[in-house]
């Protein structure tokens, strides 16, 4: 079991959103320069739609991985390097 698998299971839900979204910058309309993670705004497809749309995918079971994949075929995120 690699060591991001086997953290990601001790880590809640809350936990893992919070390193996925620090791995994007914020979506938002208002084009803000922050990161996922920093940002709480509320416009449509924004930090806070974004990150509950990541929560959810999390708490159905999806990986890390895979969280991050859907969420870029979803809001087309922009992956911090």
């Amino acid at each position: 079991m690699g060591l991001d698998i086997f953290m990601a299971q001790l880590m809640t839900e809350d936990e893992r959103t919070t390193r996925i979204g620090k791995k994007f910058d914020c979506i938002c309309k208002i084009q803000c320069s922050l990161k996922l993670v920093s940002c709480d705004c509320d416009e449509p497809g924004g930090a806070k739609e974004s990150k509950k749309y990541t929560h959810s995918l999390l708490k159905q079971g999806f990986s890390d991985e895979k969280a991050i994949s859907l969420y870029n075929e979803k809001y087309s995120g922009r992956l911090r390097s």
